[in-house]
């Protein structure tokens, strides 16, 4: 029998906690929640079981992390970004649910830069750090920073000092000119390393990978192996190193958590949270992967919206709405599935001169209506349409036709993402 698990995203709306809930949302079986504090972020669009709890530099945060724990059945809670994990590794004992980390000294030992580059400088190549610089550029950032904040190139001695000044724990490195590469990896704690696989960092911005194809290099698996060998690493984790002026590969950080592009991963068959799922639980993990080759991602910022439409009819037309340059319009398509999928009453209205039966039937689509209203061309489609609806189509007089007379919600095309609900 299949087990039910309840998975806590705190927060989901993250670039990490998005990558964990795309993987998980659609495994069966499995009921995500999502919790934050009560400042503006991007969780209550992705799922509609969203808390608001106390952050986690209140002193109130665990007792209310534990009350949504119990409240909810919370199996695993996965962290969103580096401070929530910090907060989660440093109370873990006191929390009623599962952090999906590995064990906790690892944790806090790689969350600080300095502590890995000293852990590891006889095992693998890492930056040369100073303290006191000779000769620029250097690189400084904080010790337990994380997506590159306060991170910065430094070409002289006045902005060295200026920095220093807000901030005396800065480490300085040196500055590294090459490619950057992020190595995914995956450790059974009983069958051991089992999947490594590098990505290059082709865009970057704000220290997120936007643009990213899958790499093969004989170093990542070694560094992968030294590093696994030397560290108690459990599930997911990944490493980042980066090239100096002459190839050689030198490491940047470690962390034992989900990256936001490791979608680029798990859709050639990689399921990170998951799998760290299942080795929490003991399950015998195999891992099935397609072919990689040319393998890329490439991100950008995307929009949700809320707006606060009541309705349970949909009027919708056909020609440039529905069939669009002889295709069918497959946002529409999926915006007519999710009202069935909400009870809504879905009404084909249209003065297309072409057969109706002959055109649903050629882009097998007839069963989606629930009534088929076929007009002349003198017929006002404003006169068809009745109850609580919204109304589709290409055409802005009929749109303004329709506003006017039935004083409902008209869209065309363009305005269909503000209608969709990504929420699970």
């Amino acid at each position: 029998m299949q087990r039910e698990r309840n998975i806590l995203i705190f927060p989901v709306g993250t670039e990490v906690g998005l990558e964990t809930y795309r993987a998980l949302k659609d495994v069966k079986g499995v009921k995500i929640f999502s919790a934050s504090d009560d400042a503006p972020n991007h969780s209550n669009y992705v799922v509609h079981n969203h808390s608001v709890i106390p952050g986690v530099r209140d002193e109130a945060w665990v007792e209310a992390l534990n009350e949504l724990i119990r409240e909810h059945d919370i199996h695993y809670i996965f962290p969103g970004n580096d401070i929530v994990l910090d907060a989660l590794i440093s109370r873990r004992d006191d929390i009623e649910a599962k952090v999906m980390a590995s064990p906790t000294e690892t944790c806090k030992l790689i969350r600080s830069k300095s502590a890995t580059y000293d852990r590891f400088k006889d095992i693998l190549p890492v930056p040369q750090t100073f303290t006191e610089v000779e000769s620029f550029p250097v690189f400084v950032k904080p010790d337990d920073g994380y997506g590159s904040q306060g991170a910065e190139r430094v070409d002289n001695a006045e902005v060295l000092a200026h920095l220093l000044e807000k901030n005396p724990k800065l480490i300085i490195s040196e500055h590294l000119e090459g490619r950057e590469f992020t190595i995914d990896c995956f450790t059974d704690r009983r069958k051991g390393l089992l999947f490594v696989s590098a990505r290059d960092r082709r865009r970057i911005r704000m220290g997120t990978a936007l643009r990213s194809g899958i790499q093969d290099d004989a170093r990542f698996r070694k560094y992968a192996e030294l590093i696994n060998d030397e560290l108690d690493l459990h599930g997911t984790w990944y490493f980042q190193m980066k090239e100096d002026s002459e190839g050689n590969l030198k490491l940047l950080e470690i962390a034992s958590r989900v990256a936001g592009s490791m979608g680029l991963h798990r859709v050639i068959g990689l399921n990170f949270p998951l799998l760290s799922i299942y080795d929490e639980e003991g399950v015998n993990i195999d891992i099935l992967l397609n072919k990689s080759e040319g393998m890329e991602i490439d991100r950008v910022l995307g929009s949700k919206f809320s707006m606060n439409f009541d309705y349970d009819r949909i009027y919708v037309d056909l020609d440039d709405t529905i069939i669009v340059n002889g295709k069918l319009n497959l946002p529409m398509i999926s915006f007519l599935y999710q009202g069935l999928n909400k009870g809504c009453k879905i009404i084909l209205i249209s003065k297309c001169l072409s057969d109706v039966d002959e055109v649903l039937k050629q882009w097998r689509i007839k069963e989606l209506f629930d009534e088929v209203i076929w007009l002349k061309e003198e017929d006002s489609k404003a006169d068809y349409i009745e109850g609580n609806a919204i109304f589709i189509d290409d055409s802005f007089s009929q749109r303004k036709e329709v506003a006017e007379k039935c004083g409902i919600p008209t869209f065309d095309s363009s305005m269909l993402e503000s209608l969709m609900d990504y929420r699970i």
